[in-house]
């Protein structure tokens, strides 16, 4: 594990943050065109969660997934270099107090 972080995870996290959302766009098109990952689960799951949505919807919202989780997955790797500085600046929480209710539950939040 040790080398992973140290020759992968370590270099990836001082990329620029324009670099890294490059990676994502190119993680988003792999994950959504190339392979397809659990994209039959995602889409079933919107259809159950909001019936009232067109096919066009449907598709724009897996769309919308999967950049998000591509996003979501390399800003990760940010948070092994960032300073605190720059973590202030870039991430925000809008409802404080929900939050420490959430973490006294021990429940995790994106």
């Amino acid at each position: 594990m040790k080398i992973i972080y140290f020759a992968l995870l370590k270099p990836l996290s001082h990329l620029p943050f324009w670099v890294l959302y490059g990676v994502s766009n190119f993680l988003f098109f792999v994950l959504y065109r190339v392979v397809g990952y659990r994209k039959k689960v995602v889409e079933k799951n919107i259809r159950t969660s909001f019936p009232n949505y067109s096919e066009d919807k449907i598709k724009a919202t897996t769309k919308s997934f999967y950049k998000h989780l591509s996003d979501v997955f390399v800003e990760s790797f940010k948070a092994f270099s960032i300073s605190e500085k720059e973590a202030k600046k870039r991430y925000t929480s809008g409802n404080r107090e929900l939050m420490d209710r959430l973490y006294a539950k021990s429940q995790h939040v994106i």
